[in-house]
């Protein structure tokens, strides 16, 4: 599975949109839905950007279930929302604040393994 992914993302992209999900579903477990959208969010640009059109149009609509309302609503895609500057400011403001090595942190902290 890996080796497949392997021909669309690199490994740290792998690594990376791991995380991010993992945390997703922990969120959701501690009842965290804020939390659990913005990991959504930022799984969602990095499977986009890697060429997973399906993992990020699932994280994307996660998002949407819980907030009808949110940002990633204007857009049909992921990949659409990424080349419109509005949400490229607001992923450049969630991605400062839960950069890689923040969320790996977090996942360590959390006793989550991958």
């Amino acid at each position: 599975m890996v080796e497949a992914l392997g021909s669309l993302m690199q490994a740290s992209q792998i690594r990376q949109l791991g995380v991010y999900l993992h945390l997703a579903r922990d969120s959701q477990r501690r009842r965290r839905p804020l939390m659990r959208d913005r990991m959504l969010v930022l799984a969602a640009a990095v499977a986009s950007q890697g060429g997973l059109a399906a993992v990020a149009a699932f994280c994307r609509e996660q998002v949407l279930d819980h907030n009808p309302r949110h940002l990633l609503g204007r857009w049909q895609t992921v990949g659409s929302a990424l080349s419109d500057g509005e949400f490229q400011s607001f992923l450049k403001q969630v991605r400062r604040r839960f950069p890689s090595e923040k969320a790996e942190g977090l996942l360590e902290s959390r006793g989550l393994l991958m």
